[in-house]
Parts: C-alpha cells; sequence; structure tokens
C-alpha cells in the first residue's frame, strides 16, 4: 500500500474514504480498491468460498497479487472491518 492518495490531487475534490488504516485517499486510489475487495472476500459466505476465490484471483492475476490480497485482508480483518 502507499501511503496516501498516490497524487492524484482528487483528495482535495472529494470524495474521499478512510482505509482500515486510517489514511484518507480518494475514492479511485489503488488502495481503496485493495481494501474494498479484501472487504467483499471477508463477507463472502464460508471459507470454502473465500479460498475458491483467491485460487481464482493467483491464475488470473499471479501469486504475487493473491499474496498481497491476502495481506489486506488479514490487515482488514484485524481492524474488524470485514
Amino acid at each position: 500500500m502507499s501511503d496516501g492518495c498516490l497524487g492524484c490531487q482528487r483528495c482535495e475534490e472529494g470524495p474521499v474514504v478512510t482505509l482500515h488504516d486510517g489514511r484518507v485517499v480518494c475514492d479511485t486510489c489503488p488502495d481503496w480498491r485493495a481494501e474494498c475487495e479484501a472487504r467483499y472476500v471477508l463477507n463472502m459466505p464460508g471459507k470454502k468460498k473465500r479460498r475458491e476465490y483467491l485460487e481464482r484471483i493467483g491464475k488470473k492475476r499471479g501469486a504475487t497479487a493473491r499474496a498481497e490480497l491476502e495481506r489486506v485482508i488479514k490487515l482488514v480483518w484485524e481492524k474488524g472491518h470485514g
């Protein structure tokens, strides 16, 4: 994740969102997209569905992308924002 909104200047124009770690970013920030996907996975019914989703991500985007998503999922889970 980055330190902020990658300098796109959209935070000044809005709309903005607050990430699980307290950072405020625009609603088009890649970090917000990642957190939304992590929340989506956390809200899936059952561990099997979550594992299947992560397997598909690994096949489509690669092992690095899957590992990054798993990292964000863990962070969001720990903050209680699933």
